[in-house]
């Protein structure tokens, strides 16, 4: 079943933050953050992973990262700048296994409530603001 709130939320979101928004990317780190010895240990299989934040220290995410974001989610850089989805402390996700890491795609499909070919659409990283909207317009007509 499709999450309207969610969708209506991360649209509103990525219309208002538009310069934190990039389609073509789960997460984009900025150079601060690149930087740091905080990622660069993560990054290296050396340290805890590293959770950024969408908006925050010019950190950008697409449509799914923002979702992921706006659920209440963690997004976390490990090993190799992979970008992985944590649920909130003490959320058993309906979906996956127990300690199951989660891509940020696919966290963003369940959260979303979207079957894997809408996800594909929604989350393809050359559609521009326009397209998106459409999209969620469709998918929320489609579920009523």
């Amino acid at each position: 079943m499709i999450n309207e709130p969610l969708l209506r939320k991360t649209l509103d979101v990525i219309r208002s933050e538009h310069q934190f928004h990039v389609q073509g990317s789960w997460i984009t780190l900025s150079n601060e953050v690149i930087e740091s010895p905080e990622f660069k240990a993560a990054s290296e299989g050396k340290g805890p992973r590293l959770v950024v934040t969408p908006g925050v220290c010019g950190t950008a995410a697409c449509f799914a990262g923002w979702a992921v974001h706006l659920a209440g989610w963690e997004i976390a850089v490990e090993r190799g700048g992979m970008a992985l989805a944590v649920p909130p402390p003490g959320d058993i996700p309906s979906f996956g296994r127990l300690g199951q890491r989660h891509t940020v795609e696919g966290a963003a499909t369940h959260l979303l409530g979207l079957d894997y070919s809408d996800a594909e659409d929604l989350f393809n990283g050359s559609n521009s603001l326009c397209e998106i909207e459409d999209l969620v317009d469709d998918l929320i007509k489609q579920s009523v």
